[in-house]
C-alpha cells in the first residue's frame, strides 16, 4: 500500500538542534542520486593539520583496543525535491578528512561554510511487537563512547543498489545488520522518512525508518552471547510519552540522528498535535543550551551519558 500511496511532502521541520527541509514518506524509486566524483581538497598546510590530527584520533582509539582506518566518504553537494523526488548530488572526500575536521582549530581556519557535508545514512528499528531498538555505544568507538543513538553510519562508495547506483537505503539497512544481527530475510519494510541537516556536526543524513518481523524477545534471544563492535540494543516501548522522552534525551547530548528521525517516526504513530508539541519542547530547550558555555554543556553531557 506505501508503494501506490501519493508522496506527502511536508514543510520544513526546523529546531535548534537540526533542520529537516523535507520530509514524506520515500522508496528507492523516490530518491534520485548524483554522484559528481568531485573531490574535496584542502590546501598542503591544513593537509598537514588534518593528518596530525588524524595520527591523533588514531592513538586514542587504539589505547582502548579500537581501531581507524581510512577510507573514501562522500559529501553532499546539493539536495532539493524535482517532480516528487528527493534529489542529492554528491561529491568525494575521506574519512580522514572526516575526523581531521573535528579539530576545533582547524575547523575555524577552513570555515563553516567550507566544511564538506558527509552524507550517512540514521535508521530507527522497530519490531513487529511495537518496540523502537536503539544502540548504547561502546566504549570502542571512536566518537560519542557510550552515548545513546539510532543506527548510523556513512553511506561508502560499495553501498550500491541493484543497478550500481549509490543506495542510502543500502547504507540503513547495512548498519542495522552489522549493529543488531538482522538479517536481510528478516526485515519487513523500509523507507525514508526525511533529509536532515546537522547544526553541530558536518554530516548530512538520510533518515530511516526500518522495520523487522523479529519480535523484542526474537531479536534479544538472536543477539544473546553475541558482541557487536558498535554497541548493545536498548529497547523502548512505542509509547507517545517514551519516545518524546528519548527525543528531549537526545537533545541533551546533541544526538540529532536520534532525536529527528524519532520526531518523524512519532509523528507518524502520534500525530501532528504530539509532533507539534516536541517541535516546541525542542525550541525551547534549544534556547536555554545556547546560552550555556561549552564547559557547562560538556557536564551536561557527561552526568546524562
Amino acid at each position: 500500500e506505501s508503494e501506490v500511496q501519493p508522496i506527502n511532502l511536508s514543510e520544513a521541520v526546523i529546531t535548534p538542534f537540526f533542520e529537516i527541509p523535507v520530509s514524506g514518506h520515500f522508496s528507492r524509486d523516490e530518491v534520485e542520486i548524483t554522484d559528481t566524483s568531485q573531490e574535496f581538497e584542502l590546501d598542503g598546510e591544513l593537509q598537514q593539520q588534518v593528518e596530525k590530527v588524524w595520527q591523533a584520533r588514531k592513538k586514542e582509539v587504539e589505547a582502548k583496543d579500537g581501531h581507524l582506518e581510512d577510507r573514501p566518504k562522500l559529501v553532499v553537494l546539493d539536495n532539493s525535491i524535482k517532480s516528487g523526488k528527493l534529489c542529492l548530488t554528491l561529491g568525494h572526500s575521506s574519512y580522514k578528512y572526516y575526523v581531521g575536521l573535528t579539530d576545533p582549530g582547524l575547523r575555524s581556519q577552513v570555515g563553516v561554510e567550507h566544511l564538506p557535508k558527509f552524507l550517512g545514512a540514521a535508521a530507527l528499528l522497530e519490531t513487529s511487537d511495537n518496540y523502537i531498538v536503539l544502540d548504547e555505544r561502546s566504549q570502542t568507538v571512536f566518537q560519542y563512547n557510550g552515548w545513546l543513538s539510532v543506527f548510523a553510519g556513512s553511506t561508502e562508495l560499495n553501498d550500491l543498489d541493484a543497478d550500481g547506483v549509490i543506495d542510502p537505503f543500502t547504507t540503513a539497512i547495512r548498519e542495522v545488520k552489522e549493529e543488531t544481527g538482522v538479517e536481510d530475510m528478516e526485515i519487513a519494510d523500509i523507507k525514508c522518512l526525511g533529509f536532515k541537516v546537522d547544526r553541530f556536526i558536518d554530516a548530512d543524513e538520510m533518515l530511516f525508518h526500518v522495520k523487522t518481523k523479529l519480535t523484542k524477545n526474537e531479536l534479544e534471544s538472536l543477539q544473546r552471547n553475541k558482541n557487536f563492535d558498535e554497541g548493545k540494543s536498548v529497547f523502548v516501548p512505542v509509547d507517545a510519552d517514551e519516545v518524546r522522552r528519548k527525543i528531549l534525551e537526545f537533545s541533551k547530548v546533541f544526538v540529532s540522528d536520534g532525536a529527528s528521525v524519532l520526531t518523524l517516526f512519532g509523528r507518524d504513530k502520534f500525530g501532528q498535535e504530539w509532533f507539534n508539541n516536541v517541535v516546541e519542547r525542542l525550541n525551547r530547550r534549544g534556547n536555554v543550551y545556547n546560552s550555556l558555555t561549552d564547559k557547562q554543556r560538556q557536564i551536561l553531557e557527561d552526568k546524562l551519558i
